[in-house]
């Protein structure tokens, strides 16, 4: 597989490039070392950090294979040069140099130029840039970013750089989230996601669990991400910023007789809920929207943007719902025993 073609794979799996600016050479493995067991599968070095050769070289030995190392804050050729030798395979720039993104071309290297204009943009894309750094990210609004996406070649991603943070970021992202986390097994009806993420491709449909079964349909669809495993920690912090959280589970007699933990994470994330018809969404029915079949599946989920906020009464409704309050229903069963 090409460098490019490998850039793309981890960009779509994990949509994060990681900047290490001003971390140490003798800090730098242990800190990517958390990175990459997150997910991050793209790291940056800044050449204005402290020794960036000699960090770029440590990980690009440390994470081969498992990551793309590469080096920020590239301003001439002959910085291209010492990217590539140090192993870096990824250059980026705060700035369109046209030179530099041929150099970067011609090692066969990623090329990622940062840019503010239409003007510049074309530059780049005419020099042989693979993708486009947004760059600083806080002086761009949505709007401009959704004017930059209409003219700008899909085959050319736009990243933001610069005040982009955790949460701040639903302000550029400007798309709307359908999330589900659990396993992807058979009970999962992987047909109506991808029938969903293909009418509503507006949306960006996050799928994180363990592959256990055929994912091809929506392996095949643009704006489908699928995270892989995540800790169970993390789950929250997902669930809490997609806009609807998903149960698309195929009618079988597993899911007949199942009792889902994460119907009640997902009620005390607060954020609207679609899901098929299963038995164990009785007690909150008011407060799910239940499809019928694919087409309402889709509606649903285009739906829930203008959902009146019940998050307030989702969280209620199964706040007595903890291990500590099972526990204690086991203790008082055992007692009048």
């Amino acid at each position: 597989m090409s460098t490019l073609a490998e850039f793309r794979e981890a960009l779509a799996a994990f949509p994060v490039i990681a900047i290490l600016r001003g971390v140490r050479p003798q800090e730098v493995v242990a800190v990517a070392e958390a990175l990459v067991a997150a997910g991050v599968r793209i790291i940056e070095v800044p050449l204005n950090s402290p020794e960036p050769m000699r960090s770029i070289a440590a990980l690009a030995e440390a994470f081969a294979g498992r990551a793309i190392i590469g080096a920020g804050t590239v301003l001439t050729v002959d910085d291209v040069g010492r990217v590539a030798e140090a192993g870096g395979r990824l250059v980026v720039s705060p700035n369109t140099n046209v030179d530099v993104v041929a150099a970067t071309k011609r090692a066969g290297l990623v090329s990622a130029p940062g840019f503010l204009t239409p003007s510049e943009a074309f530059a780049a894309i005419g020099a042989g840039a693979d993708v486009l750094k947004i760059f600083p990210g806080e002086a761009v609004t949505p709007a401009i970013v959704r004017a930059l996406s209409a003219v700008v070649p899909a085959t050319v991603p736009m990243l933001l750089v610069g005040g982009v943070a955790a949460d701040t970021i639903d302000r550029w992202a400007g798309s709307p989230i359908a999330g589900y986390y659990g396993s992807v097994s058979d009970w999962i009806d992987v047909k109506l996601v991808a029938q969903a993420a293909r009418s509503l491709p507006d949306w960006r449909f996050v799928i994180i669990g363990a592959i256990e079964t055929d994912v091809t349909a929506l392996a095949a669809c643009p704006n489908v991400h699928l995270l892989g495993r995540r800790g169970h920690a993390e789950l929250p912090g997902y669930a809490q910023h997609w806009t609807v959280s998903l149960l698309p589970f195929r009618d079988c007699p597993q899911i007949r007789a199942c009792n889902p933990l994460k119907l009640r994470e997902y009620m005390a994330a607060g954020r609207p809920i679609v899901a098929t018809n299963f038995p164990a969404l009785a007690p909150y029915r008011d407060l799910v929207d239940v499809a019928v079949d694919a087409a309402d599946f889709s509606a649903a989920i285009a739906a829930a943007e203008a959902e009146p906020d019940q998050s307030r009464e989702r969280r209620r409704r199964v706040s007595g719902e903890t291990w500590e309050a099972r526990a204690l229903d086991v203790e008082r069963a055992l007692a009048a025993l």
